[in-house]
């Protein structure tokens, strides 16, 4: 198995049978914003998608979105690919420029021989500050390798098309990685406990139980004030 260089990549994709299709930058190596790296391609975000908050359902985003942070997004290359059963790849994140703004992107790996599709994966705003995903923008690449021997049986002939997400396939993924709202919830919660019990050793049942609802309400608020601030 050899890594293909930016040589062979673009003789390939030039080729009758493209591993890669959509490319709508150009595929000379060296032409300014060629799709091309050293040894990979430039993949660019397709259809975008989010889950809406509470149980709101699966919502397709047009051109951008607007990550909070923990926010989640799951997307889908523009590109498709197209391999045969003599080559295989590797999905990465783009080098620079993500990871130093806290994004995780996470489901990218490698690509079986065969495969015909569109990529997908996730993007997580790990980081303080929101982050703009727009449709177009690249933010990963593949390193596609020739197999010293060809796959038998390919991909293709082992299992059927990936369909398009819907609800419930990405229902695990969430609206909020980091879980704001159960996270101010519970802290909440637990100092509502801890209120409760230091009243009961101190005072008695009849001061705890006010100490309860004070400390109740003061986490409510509390919570709904966090909210709104991650909103």
């Amino acid at each position: 198995m050899g890594l293909l260089s930016n040589v062979e990549l673009e003789a390939q994709l030039k080729g009758t049978t493209p591993l890669v299709q959509g490319l709508e930058q150009p595929v000379d190596r060296h032409a300014p914003n060629s799709a091309l790296e050293s040894a990979s391609i430039r993949l660019r975000a397709g259809d975008i998608f989010q889950l809406l908050p509470d149980g709101g359902g699966l919502r397709a985003v047009s051109d951008q979105i607007i990550l909070k942070e923990g926010g989640v997004a799951f997307v889908l290359t523009k590109e498709i690919m197209n391999f045969d059963e003599h080559h295989a790849g590797v999905m990465t994140a783009k080098s620079g420029g993500i990871a130093e703004k806290g994004i995780l992107i996470t489901n990218t790996g490698h690509v079986d021989p065969g495969f015909k599709g569109r990529l997908r994966y996730a993007v997580i705003n790990m980081g303080h500050e929101p982050f703009c995903l727009r449709a177009g923008d690249v933010i990963t690449k593949l390193m596609v390798f020739r197999m010293g021997r060809s796959a038998d049986p390919a991909w293709s002939e082992m299992h059927q098309p990936i369909p398009d997400p819907t609800t419930e396939t990405i229902r695990p993924l969430g609206h909020d990685f980091l879980d704001i709202q159960r996270r101010a919830e519970k802290i909440a919660s637990e100092k509502a406990r801890e209120t409760f019990n230091e009243m009961m050793i101190s005072y008695g049942i009849p001061a705890a139980l006010l100490a309860l609802a004070i400390s109740a309400l003061v986490g409510v608020l509390g919570a709904a004030i966090t909210i709104a601030i991650a909103s």
